[in-house]
């Protein structure tokens, strides 16, 4: 800018400073064109995609008829909900009345270090006679009694 004011042509310093205040108000117009333009294919995407897999539904799945307790929120489009409750139900009836615990290896210390197998005796202790075995309120409803060293019969 010092340059410019110390130009002895004003038709020269007329013309740069409206070509400097010219470009960066068409920059900062295009700017505001360019950002209406992405707002508006938002709006097209939204509007084209809501209707796609049906209307918002929220459903309740109770997978097991004998387990009231346990139930399962479910939220989305019809479609999806639709195919999620299949799925679910598929694996509610995968796992049922298994352990999962032990499918994994579980208790977390024989998972994480290996550890010579020793004999030992779980024993667990449920106040339900079928799962789920957690109550409605999260805790878990059982209690479990670890006997290590067993002897060896016979």
């Amino acid at each position: 800018m010092k340059r410019l004011n110390a130009s002895k042509n004003n038709t020269v310093r007329a013309f740069v400073e409206a070509f400097l205040e010219e470009s960066w108000d068409g920059f900062t117009e295009a700017g505001f064109v360019v950002a209406a333009e992405i707002d508006a294919a938002i709006e097209q995407a939204r509007a084209g995609s809501q209707g796609a897999l049906g209307p918002n539904r929220t459903v309740l799945l109770t997978p097991d008829e004998r387990s009231p307790d346990e139930k399962i929120p479910l939220t989305g489009e019809e479609r999806l909900v639709k195919n999620t409750i299949q799925s679910t139900i598929a694996q509610h009836r995968m796992i049922y009345n298994r352990d999962v615990g032990q499918i994994v290896g579980q208790p977390a210390e024989d998972w994480y270090r290996a550890k010579p197998q020793r004999r030992k005796l779980c024993i667990v202790f449920r106040d339900r006679p079928r799962p789920p075995w957690r109550r409605a309120d999260g805790i878990d409803a059982s209690k479990q009694l670890t006997l290590s060293q067993m002897p060896r019969q016979g």
